[in-house]
């Protein structure tokens, strides 16, 4: 009984018990209270710099990443510039390979259509002049030169027929198409081009060029009477030089296109008239180059067959 009665004593009485256990919770909860306290204003002061950290770190990253994207960009930049002009370059080369191919077809249409007016301008010339020969023997000429018997129906059956066929040419349209559509053709053409901003141009030749082209025409008319009559004599040497001092000149010889000033640039217009320039220069290289080929080969192959074995 005392045991038990000591020890309700003991733990029930406030004498009994000591100041230790109270000490201590009341320093355990300062030290708590000074560490949450501490903690609190670490924890106050961390968000802080830990903020202004973050706020500092996307400016500089947005500034590195902006610095190395226009880097990036003025890398890329140089190389497609370059691809772009190379663009340009190469389709302009293919507008200008289909203006020279255009002003091809244009010369070539507008020297059949001289021939067709030259060809038909003689052939009604002729006519004329029968049909005025015809008048003039039979109404014209002196009293005793005047035709009798088979001479004067040969000359009223000639006059009537070429008559009839001058009225025939004319009323069928072959006049028109032949002798007056040719001398409008550069009208006609230009009116066509007018829609793509083109123009060709008539090219004055001086008299320099008139009479090589003259002298140029005699050449390969003696040239061909010759190959006809001396079929050997074709392979000689002479004769080569003969046949490749005929030729006609090339590039542009009687029309160009000229391109419109109001639609084109100064340097487009330019640089056109070098490309054409250029490629009618390599051209008549190249063709001179093909035909003393033949002749090189040919020397080539006699000495050959001359040299001692």
């Amino acid at each position: 009984m005392l045991n038990s009665s000591d020890e309700e004593f003991n733990y029930s009485s406030p004498g009994s018990m000591t100041l230790s256990p109270p000490t201590s919770l009341y320093l355990t909860n300062s030290r708590d209270q000074d560490e949450e306290a501490v903690a609190s204003d670490l924890d106050i002061d961390k968000p802080a710099s830990v903020s202004s950290r973050s706020s500092n770190q996307p400016l500089s990253r947005a500034r590195s990443r902006s610095t190395s994207a226009t880097r990036r960009g003025s890398s890329k930049l140089r190389p497609r510039r370059n691809s772009r002009h190379r663009d340009e370059l190469t389709t302009m080369a293919k507008v200008f390979k289909d203006l020279l191919i255009m002003e091809e077809t244009i010369r070539q249409q507008l020297q059949q259509q001289k021939f067709l007016r030259r060809k038909y301008t003689l052939f009604c010339s002729l006519l004329c002049g029968l049909i005025a020969f015809c008048i003039y023997q039979l109404y014209f000429s002196s009293t005793d030169q005047l035709p009798t018997g088979f001479w004067l129906i040969t000359y009223q059956f000639l006059s009537i027929i070429t008559t009839i066929t001058l009225v025939l040419f004319y009323l069928s349209g072959e006049y028109h198409r032949t002798i007056v559509l040719p001398k409008k053709f550069l009208i006609t053409t230009n009116k066509g081009l007018r829609q793509l901003n083109l123009r060709a141009v008539r090219v004055k030749a001086p008299w320099g060029d008139v009479l090589s082209d003259i002298s140029r025409f005699v050449l390969r008319l003696l040239y061909n009477t010759i190959k006809f009559v001396y079929k050997g004599t074709s392979e000689s040497q002479w004769c080569q030089e003969l046949y490749l001092r005929s030729q006609e000149r090339i590039g542009a010889t009687e029309i160009k296109l000229v391109l419109n000033s109001r639609s084109f640039s100064p340097a487009v217009r330019e640089s056109w008239e070098l490309y054409r320039n250029e490629f009618w220069a390599r051209e008549g290289a190249r063709r001179r180059s093909s035909i003393r080929g033949p002749v090189g080969t040919t020397r080539k192959a006699r000495v050959k067959t001359l040299a001692p074995s």
